[in-house]
């Protein structure tokens, strides 16, 4: 069974605006006002995505499966 959409979500009050998520990806992230957040609300399952959140210095970004609201990162069991 396929993944569903991914929602991601920015807390812009940890977010150090470093800009890695920008550069990891093509068009997933901005930076608006010195801060990163998504260009839209959902988007495919992406390994350069998922590299953006495991790499955020922060840890500002979470990766959840959209149809069910799972979180996919930060792993919430580990």
């Amino acid at each position: 069974m396929a993944m569903s959409e991914w929602e991601l979500i920015v807390d812009r009050e940890v977010c150090l605006g470093s800009g890695l998520c920008v550069g990891a990806t093509k068009g997933v992230f901005e930076l608006v006002d010195n801060r990163s957040r998504p260009t839209a609300s959902q988007c495919s399952p992406d390994e350069a995505v998922m590299l953006a959140a495991t790499s955020c210095p922060a840890g500002a970004i979470r990766i959840v499966e959209a149809s069910v609201g799972r979180t996919i990162f930060p792993d919430e069991e580990g």
